[in-house]
């Protein structure tokens, strides 16, 4: 079985429902003036498909992991500048933090 806190393993194969694709599309959307912004003057296609595309697989990757849009948007998991080392470290504070909640919200 694929470990979702791993970042490096391909989610390709992760059916997505349209709703949730509209969802990353509108959080593109929202990075993409920060995008253009920080790659300032720099700016090529490829520059930019990179990030698009570090962007796409982290919200793979966090939607494996079974973190909600919210929780991506509040914590901003999603920065296609973070590097991935400090991606991984958020990656798993916000499983933690999921995790922690989901259990308080049993007890009640």
């Amino acid at each position: 079985m694929a470990d979702p806190l791993n970042p490096n393993m391909p989610h390709a194969a992760l059916a997505i429902p349209p709703s949730l694709a509209r969802a990353w599309s509108k959080r593109w959307q929202q990075w993409e003036p920060h995008v253009r912004y920080r790659l300032n003057g720099n700016y090529t296609t490829m520059a930019y498909e990179y990030r698009r595309n570090l962007h796409r697989q982290r919200l793979q990757t966090l939607h494996a992991a079974g973190c909600a849009m919210y929780t991506i948007r509040h914590w901003r998991l999603d920065d296609p500048f973070v590097s991935q080392e400090e991606f991984v470290a958020q990656l798993q504070g916000a499983v933690e933090r999921q995790t922690i909640r989901r259990q308080r919200a049993h007890r009640r």
